[in-house]
């Protein structure tokens, strides 16, 4: 019979799965910015519709200005911490892939191409909540869109801490 000689968790195959989690992170959450903001704008501007409606009772008027104007702050909420646990994921991930330093070049280059990507799509955040209308909404997401137009500098942060645990922790081993 076999003997298997594995110790724990062993993700040999993935060894350049690791930087690529940071291009998830990131996609996620631009994803979850734009959705965010444009999903309370479209709150916010069905609210102003209830209000000015006569066919509506006070006890729903209150309830949608009640969740217009709690659910951006909600939402801002979310996104710092789907931020953080990304990163706490991905950096578990990283832990529990055995790699050699040799992928350390690969990891370079790819992180160049992930600030470069980073660095579109905090301009593409920049425009779409400077649309008319949308520039009132974002204001009421300050952490979102700080993080949104910081994306590159947040993207080298998380991409250097994976790369500390993917690369680091042979000498700990």
């Amino acid at each position: 019979m076999k003997k298997n000689n594995r110790r724990g968790i062993h993700l040999s195959g993935s060894k350049g799965n690791a930087i690529l989690d940071s291009v998830t992170i990131l996609v996620i959450l631009f994803m979850l910015g734009i959705a965010s903001i444009i999903g309370i704008y479209l709150l916010q501007t069905f609210n102003t519709e209830v209000q000015a409606d006569d066919g509506f009772n006070n006890l729903t008027k209150e309830h949608f200005s009640t969740q217009a104007s709690t659910m951006p702050g909600l939402y801002d909420g979310l996104f710092i911490f789907f931020l953080g646990m990304f990163w706490a994921a991905a950096l578990l991930a990283s832990w529990f892939i055995d790699t050699h330093p040799i992928f350390l070049v690969a990891a370079i280059i790819l992180l160049i191409v992930l600030i470069i990507l980073g660095a579109y799509m905090s301009n593409i955040f920049d425009e779409v909540i400077s649309s008319d209308g949308i520039t009132t909404t974002a204001d009421s997401f300050p952490i979102t869109k700080f993080v949104m137009r910081n994306l590159p500098y947040f993207v080298l942060a998380i991409a250097f801490t994976i790369a500390i645990v993917l690369y680091g922790k042979s000498k700990i081993e």
